[in-house]
């Protein structure tokens, strides 16, 4: 899971080091799904720890980011890399999480912005396996198989924007990329074949895709899971039913393509929004 970053928004990234101060500046180097250098320079380090921050300036597309921190410690080398992606919307923003119910999530030393952007990351992931569509629009980078057809298929829905191409190593010219029409339901059309390689997987797609921001019902329904994963009682995570005093309670855990988080208001929102659901007419 990558970290989220919102387009046209300056971020501050940041990564620690168990082995605490390096020797001397750590290197960060971030490059792109394919490679290119987007930017580099040394990171700012914090305290007496081994914690060190980079801030990334804003990207005016999405993307994929690989982000490398490089230093020495004790004479020897070493180096963290992780991933970060930019979105072109967020499910919510972190205020609001903090606010939502009886704001059980206000304080921020006890719920640090980095926890609650690791479950709306979790949550954004989880809701576009769930309904086979994103609610924000994403980057994806694909190797798609010539079929000497008209048409190509896309593995997501939404398409929004067509940014590369290349087949058999070659990559489109603009002109070639403007001919390439896709429609919503992820199939790319031109005027000539998709020629087929000697190897497999010979064409590679570079694509934004997505709903261009999360409906309300999405976006409320995200906030409630969000603050049940944090703050929930566990006892509803393990158990079917209780006996109590009341008799036997029954309660929802997760089940199914229906039922995949066990929150029923939750659940009958991502079953509205489905389109795996639309598919089979369910």
């Amino acid at each position: 899971m990558s970290e989220h970053v919102l387009k046209n928004t300056q971020a501050t990234l940041s990564v620690n080091f168990s082995a605490g101060a390096a020797d001397g500046n750590v290197a960060v180097a971030i490059t792109d799904a394919e490679g290119t250098s987007v930017v580099s320079g040394n990171a700012t380090h914090v305290s007496t720890s081994g914690t060190y921050t980079y801030v990334l300036p804003s990207q005016t597309q999405v993307k994929q980011l690989t982000v490398v921190w490089s230093g020495t410690w004790g004479g020897a080398a070493e180096s963290i890399q992780h991933q970060v992606e930019v979105v072109g919307a967020l499910l919510y923003t972190l205020a609001e999480l903090r606010a939502f119910g009886k704001a059980e999530l206000a304080d921020a030393a006890t719920w640090p912005d980095e926890t609650l952007a690791d479950v709306r990351a979790r949550v954004t992931d989880l809701f576009e396996e769930v309904c086979d569509v994103s609610f924000v629009p994403r980057y994806r980078r694909c190797y798609l198989d010539g079929n000497g057809r008209y048409t190509l298929w896309l593995p997501t829905k939404h398409i929004r924007q067509v940014f590369a191409i290349s087949v058999n190593g070659v990559a489109y010219t603009a002109p070639q990329l403007a001919l390439v029409n896709v429609d919503r339901r992820g199939q790319l059309y031109q005027q000539g074949t998709w020629l087929e390689g000697i190897t497999p997987n010979n064409i590679i797609v570079s694509y934004e895709y997505g709903w261009p921001f999360p409906p309300a019902e999405i976006a409320r329904a995200a906030l409630q899971l969000s603050h049940y994963e944090l703050t929930g009682a566990q006892l509803a995570d393990r158990m079917i039913s209780i006996t109590n005093e009341f008799g036997i309670v029954r309660q929802s855990i997760p089940m199914g393509y229906k039922q995949p988080t066990g929150l029923l208001s939750v659940d009958a929102v991502l079953c509205r929004y489905s389109e795996k659901l639309m598919e089979v007419g369910v």
